[in-house]
């Protein structure tokens, strides 16, 4: 296969390239560098946009400062409670927050904040 027929495949899978240089997407889409510095996706454009929707906060509008704020979990968890009673979310809501950042290490308390609100 010459690499016009391995083009127009890539083109019939909806699949995108792009020089490594001015790659804007996850490192964790694409494929090893082949020749000239192309990178090959390992996900279709489709699959991609719906990882990223997967990872959007599940209320962006709500931005929480952490930086420069006490690394304490459960100072971290009241910091993002106060957002979301701020933000004007139910209470079960933030008690589920708080359920679920309390469930596990200080790993899951980052990873539930930024599953929950937008930090900064």
């Amino acid at each position: 296969m010459n690499k016009e027929e391995k083009r127009k495949k890539l083109k019939e899978k909806n699949w995108f390239r792009c020089d490594r240089t001015n790659n804007n997407i996850h490192n964790e889409l694409w494929s090893k560098p082949t020749n000239n510095n192309i990178w090959y996706p390992l996900l279709s454009l489709e699959h991609a946009f719906k990882r990223m929707i997967k990872r959007m906060p599940k209320y962006p509008e709500i931005n929480v400062k952490l930086i420069g704020e006490d690394g304490n979990a459960m100072s971290i968890i009241g910091i993002v409670s106060k957002a979301l009673r701020n933000g004007e979310v139910d209470k079960s809501e933030i008690n589920e927050f708080t359920n679920e950042a309390m469930s596990g290490n200080y790993n899951n308390v980052l990873q539930t904040c930024m599953r929950w609100v937008s930090v900064e």
